[in-house]
C-alpha cells in the first residue's frame, strides 16, 4: 500500500510515514504490489505492472477534494485543482471535458451529479475508443482533476486524485484486471433509478387519492339526484290522491272543482 496511506506503507515499520510516493525510504526498499484474487485487486495493486492500456477505469467519489494519495506526483499529465471545490463537499457537478461517455449521465444523482459514495465507470466502448485516452479529465464544480491513463507511471487500487479515488479498472490484460461490477448501460444505476422510483411512486399515490375523490363525489352527486326525484314522485302522487276542494260565491250554492 506504498503511498496510499499516510502510515503504514513500509511492512517492516507500520508507523512510519510515508514521506515519498514509491516508499523508497521504507528499509529494504519498496513493498512489492500484491496480485490480484478473484477479481479483487488489494489497496496498492498497479494496473499498468501487466497491462499497458485502459479498456475502463471505475473511480467513487470521496469528497476528498484536496486529496493526493497516487505516484504520478511531478508528472506533466497530473492536474489536481481543487480551486472552489471545499473538502469535504457532498454533492459536485461533474463533467468530462474533452470527452462524450455514452452512458455517464445514467451513473449520475439526476443525470449531472455525484454524491459522496456516487461511482462511476469511464469505459473507452462508451466514447467510441479502443481504450480510454491517456489523461482521464473530470471537474467537480469548478475543480479540474486530470490524472494520467498512459500507464508510463502507475495507477493503484486505492489512488485518490482529489475527490476521485480508483476502485477498479479493466486493462488489456485480463488476468491483472480488477472490474467492478456495474448495470449503467441497462439503466440501473442505483441512486438516480432509486430517485426515481420514489418519485413515480408519490405520484402514483396522488394520482390514487384524486381517482377516489373523484368516485366519492360521483357518488354523492347520485345519491342526491335520486333522492330528489323520490321527493318529487312523493309530492305528486299526494297530489293526486287529494280530495276536492270547496270554493264558495257569495249569494249562490256551493260548487265543487275538481
Amino acid at each position: 500500500t506504498c503511498g496510499v496511506t499516510p502510515f503504514g506503507c513500509c511492512p517492516s515499520v507500520p508507523s512510519m510515514p510515508c514521506t515519498v510516493p514509491d516508499c523508497s525510504t521504507c528499509p529494504g526498499g519498496p513493498s512489492p504490489s500484491p496480485s490480484p484474487s478473484g477479481g479483487q485487486c488489494s489497496v496498492g495493486y498497479d494496473a499498468c505492472e501487466n497491462g499497458k492500456k485502459f479498456l475502463e477505469i471505475t473511480l467513487e467519489y470521496t469528497g476528498r477534494a484536496s486529496s493526493q494519495i497516487h505516484a504520478q506526483h511531478g508528472y506533466k499529465l497530473l492536474k489536481l485543482v481543487p480551486k472552489n471545490l471545499a473538502d469535504g463537499t457532498y454533492q459536485a457537478v461533474l463533467k468530462t471535458p474533452g470527452t462524450t461517455y455514452q452512458y455517464i449521465t445514467n451513473q449520475l444523482v439526476n443525470g449531472k451529479y455525484v454524491n459522496i459514495g456516487t461511482r462511476i465507470t469511464l469505459a473507452a466502448q462508451d466514447c467510441g475508443r479502443k481504450k480510454l485516452k491517456n489523461v482521464i479529465k473530470l471537474k467537480a464544480d469548478n475543480g479540474v482533476f486530470n490524472f494520467a491513463a498512459n500507464c508510463k507511471v502507475p495507477v493503484r487500487i486505492g489512488d485518490e486524485f482529489g475527490p476521485f479515488k480508483v476502485i477498479g479498472f479493466v486493462t488489456n490484460d485480463a488476468s491483472s484486471s480488477c472490474p467492478v461490477q456495474h448495470y449503467f448501460r441497462d439503466g440501473e444505476d442505483n441512486e438516480p433509478e432509486q430517485q426515481q422510483v420514489v418519485m413515480d411512486s408519490s405520484s402514483d399515490d396522488d394520482d390514487d387519492s384524486s381517482n377516489t375523490g373523484a368516485i366519492v363525489a360521483g357518488v354523492v352527486v347520485a345519491a342526491v339526484v335520486v333522492i330528489g326525484v323520490m321527493i318529487g314522485a312523493y309530492f305528486y302522487v299526494q297530489k293526486q290522491h287529494q280530495p276536492a276542494q270547496a270554493i264558495h260565491y257569495a249569494g249562490s250554492d256551493t260548487q265543487s272543482v275538481q
